[in-house]
């Protein structure tokens, strides 16, 4: 009898390492697509802000050579 009850006990706590290893994985999966989208905007902010800081520089050559004439 104590074959039987230990098996059950021991598919059991089996059975709720699998459930902890998904969340576990769930979890993960969340902070790389949390990652991912924060990557992404991050890259649309840095590529914003070159764009206008090449705008910028660009007026600044503009103006400098016209008061240069």
């Amino acid at each position: 009898m104590g074959f039987g009850s230990d098996l059950k006990n021991s598919h059991e706590a089996v059975l709720k390492l699998q459930d902890w290893e998904l969340r576990l994985l769930e979890t993960v999966k969340k902070f790389m697509n949390l990652c991912n989208q924060v990557d992404k905007e991050s890259t649309v902010q840095m590529n914003y802000v070159s764009n206008v800081s090449k705008l910028i520089l660009l007026n600044d050559h503009t103006q400098v050579s016209i008061l240069k004439q």
